[in-house]
């Protein structure tokens, strides 16, 4: 769909270049036949006046459109921040939340004097931990979340996965 505002501007350029060769045409016309009418030379300060008017017209349009395109733009921007700032904050909120259960499976397993089955646990979670931060060391998050959805599978399916990524991997 066509903005109004650039039909508006189009329609002002068009009316514009119509009274620039109505003027052109009047005065060769006129000097080609050696006679300036009264009616030329009484409507030619009027048309360019008038196509003066037009220009300062379409050149106040013309910065005001590109103002509210800046504008729409820098909301758009701030919109995509701000959604990506919600996407953290819930990825923090999940991120609390399975720390708080660890800690909830580590107290239980203390309290109960189950002490070597605490070590255990601190020991598979220092390794999945280790792993999260190799992937997210990656210059490139696709491959990073790839490789991560790959080694989740395979500890899932009891099956040891060893990897070895080199390379140019950015974007």
């Amino acid at each position: 769909m066509i903005d109004k505002k650039v039909v508006y501007i189009v329609c002002i350029i068009l009316l514009q270049a119509m009274l620039l060769i109505t003027i052109f045409q009047s005065l060769y016309f006129s000097t080609a036949i050696d006679y300036w009418t009264e009616t030329v030379l009484s409507v030619m300060p009027y048309m360019s006046y008038i196509v003066m008017v037009l220009t300062i017209i379409t050149v106040a349009t013309v910065s005001k459109l590109s103002l509210l395109a800046r504008k729409q733009q820098q909301l758009e921007i701030k919109e995509l921040e701000n959604r990506h700032i919600r996407q953290m904050n819930e990825a923090l909120r999940g991120q609390r939340h399975d720390f708080n259960n660890h800690l909830q499976v580590i107290n239980m397993l203390a309290q109960s004097g189950r002490l070597p089955r605490v070590v255990e646990y601190l020991k598979d979670l220092t390794e999945e931990a280790v792993g999260v931060n190799n992937m997210l060391g990656m210059q490139c998050p696709a491959v990073g979340a790839l490789i991560g959805s790959k080694v989740g599978l395979a500890k899932r399916g009891g099956i040891e996965l060893e990897y070895d990524v080199q390379g140019d991997l950015e974007g």
